[in-house]
């Protein structure tokens, strides 16, 4: 969370929802509401999620679901290629 400080775009991993998070960390990976809680306490405005398992590539929004549940800024999943426009300050 320290180095996302003052970000105005924090973007993470998020390899599945916090229903299995027991998976993810057998993985080393991180969940949609981990990815969340640092967003939150780095205080940036916007998270995009990315390195998602295949199992949510075809619908994504219960990782955005399970991220809303802790930060209330916008919240999009990304893939391959995706690119993302931050807005100046």
């Amino acid at each position: 969370a320290e180095a996302a400080q003052g970000a105005s775009l924090l973007i993470h991993e998020a390899f599945c929802t916090d229903a299995d998070q027991q998976a993810a960390a057998i993985r080393g990976h991180s969940t949609a509401g981990e990815a969340a809680r640092i967003a939150t306490q780095s205080g940036v405005a916007e998270l995009v999620i990315t390195h998602i398992t295949p199992a949510f590539h075809a619908n994504t929004q219960p990782l955005i679901d399970d991220a809303k549940l802790h930060f209330q800024g916008p919240i999009s999943a990304a893939n391959d290629l995706t690119v993302v426009t931050v807005a100046t300050p």
